[in-house]
């Protein structure tokens, strides 16, 4: 909030409307919380600040359909990530290290365990992939995320190509972008997809299903994204297969398109901004 001579400004960040749209992927005490905040708030927000254009978009669409105020000032905050290039081995417990200690150029998976994530597509392909290479999945428990939990420690693969760590240090994380030949973002939604932006800092292949929001980062970053077809594991399996025989798994980032990718840094300057502009 703002306080204006008298009165106040208020604004609201909107991150996305999946509980509006999508409540399937949402514990029902959120999907309720979520749409009476926005409603109460609608009447008074001076200002929406949405973290993508599709967010914005999702915004515009709620508003409509419950009839709201959609008189409120519309912006996009720039997101940024901060991925740091030196790794501290340290602070590190030694069967952490030991996750991957005899694992190279494996298919990374970063997010939290939950239905919308698409962990289900990920292991469906699973049927259908011959590969050499392991798949890492990295996240901590979300909505229904100790069944997903389950599915995945209770797989054939597991343990053998296919591995959980639910309990990820940053270092640990740093570690597994680093060693990793590729990226797979098997979402069904996001407001944003930061794995995404911190696959393209390390320089690796991007294997991203086809959503609006992760083609709006790829074409607003000019970003190398392998798509494959939304939801289906034999698409995602036949992506993972080809860059599996791709020789060369690493892409040199050019130093023009590192610098377009904002840091934090950025997205407390572009809220700033925003907050000046506006006032």
């Amino acid at each position: 909030m703002r306080k204006k001579e008298k009165s106040f400004q208020i604004y609201t960040i909107f991150y996305d409307a999946i509980p509006y749209f999508m409540s399937g992927f949402c514990h029902p005490y959120i999907v309720s919380i979520w749409k009476d905040f926005f409603t109460a708030s609608a009447r008074h927000t001076y200002c929406y600040i949405s973290i993508s254009k599709q967010s914005n978009i999702e915004l515009e669409v709620f508003l409509k359909h419950e009839n709201l105020s959609q008189g409120s000032h519309r912006k996009v905050l720039t997101m940024g990530s901060d991925i740091n290039k030196e790794i501290e081995h340290k602070l590190l417990y030694q069967e952490q290290l030991d996750t991957f200690k005899n694992l190279d150029n494996f298919f990374l998976i970063v997010g939290s365990l939950e239905k919308r994530k698409g962990h289900d597509v990920l292991l469906e392909s699973l049927e259908h992939l011959k590969i050499s290479e392991s798949i890492i999945v990295i996240g901590r428990p979300g909505y229904d995320g100790n069944r997903i939990g389950y599915e995945i420690v209770h797989h054939p693969d597991y343990g053998k190509r296919l591995f959980l760590i639910d309990d990820c240090p940053d270092n640990l994380l740093q570690i597994a972008y680093s060693r990793c030949c590729a990226v797979i973002l098997p979402s069904r939604a996001e407001g944003f997809g930061l794995p995404l932006i911190e696959a393209a800092m390390k320089g690796k292949k991007i294997i991203a299903n086809d959503i609006p929001i992760f083609r709006e980062v790829a074409n607003d970053y000019s970003l190398q994204v392998q798509f494959y077809a939304k939801n289906c594991p034999k698409s995602l399996a036949n992506a993972i297969t080809l860059t599996s025989k791709e020789q060369n798994n690493i892409i040199e980032p050019k130093f023009s398109m590192l610098k377009s990718i904002p840091t934090w840094r950025d997205s407390a300057k572009s809220m700033l901004e925003i907050l000046d502009e506006l006032r």
